[in-house]
């Protein structure tokens, strides 16, 4: 599975803990989050010179879930840095 996880980061100007979840493909990405229990609707989209970054922002209990289930942990920069 390509899913991968970052190190958990402030979200929202306050200290949250919380890490992004993204993969290399959409099915992917939706899989994991329906395992996870994420809705859709949580689903960020962010717009970049790569293309289309889609991820949802974890709480630090379905990190480690997600980390059970398979993904990978990574930073975002050497992810991009993998991709180029």
């Amino acid at each position: 599975m390509s899913v991968y996880v970052d190190d958990p980061m402030p979200i929202g100007g306050r200290y949250n803990n919380y890490s992004h979840l993204w993969a290399d493909t959409d099915a992917e990405l939706h899989a994991i989050a329906l395992c996870l229990h994420l809705p859709r609707t949580w689903l960020q989209i962010s717009r970049g010179r790569f293309g289309d970054f889609k991820a949802y922002d974890v709480s630090p209990s379905k990190r480690t879930l997600a980390l059970r289930y398979g993904a990978e942990y990574i930073t975002v920069k050497e992810w991009l840095r993998r991709k180029t």
